[in-house]
């Protein structure tokens, strides 16, 4: 699944624990829904489009391409694959629903709830408002998470 051809010095992440662990998790003898919210892309964008790959480091809230420079006092990430993710779910009898920006399966899902929060603290800045719109606006966390869901029905 390679590309067959990619610039000098392209960079890869391969991260196929997440897919053993969604095998591990619909593996088991259960039936209803599957949801993950993370960081993903495509095999097509993640083999295509991302010559610098994904990893990178935060430290103190910050990212930073040093991935060397902390050792313990940083966390590392990459994104994950959905395709990979995708076919572990089928391959368990799920029927995963395309993949959607966090910020629009919260509104679509939620929308209810949100509306309510936001009505109710509409004069104020709470904490809870603030929380929500951090993982709602696009330009913070709403379009960098991603959320895949899938439903098995009983066997």
């Amino acid at each position: 699944d390679l590309p067959a051809e990619a610039p000098l010095g392209y960079h890869l992440d391969l991260p196929r624990r997440a897919a053993v662990l969604t095998q591990s998790i619909a593996a088991a003898e259960w039936f209803g829904l599957f949801c993950a919210f993370d960081y993903g892309k495509t095999w097509a964008e993640l083999s295509e489009a991302c010559p610098q790959g994904t990893v990178r480091a935060y430290r103190e809230h910050r990212q930073s391409n040093a991935l060397f420079a902390h050792p313990g006092e940083q966390d590392l990430t990459c994104h994950i694959c959905w395709d990979w993710i995708e076919d572990a779910l089928r391959n368990s009898g799920f029927t995963p629903s395309p993949v959607v920006s966090q910020e629009a399966f919260l509104v679509k899902q939620a929308a209810a709830a949100l509306a309510k929060i936001m009505t109710e603290e509409a004069h104020q800045m709470s904490p809870r408002k603030a929380g929500l719109m951090q993982l709602l606006h696009p330009s913070a966390l709403g379009q960098k998470f991603q959320v895949l869901t899938a439903w098995r029905d009983a066997r």
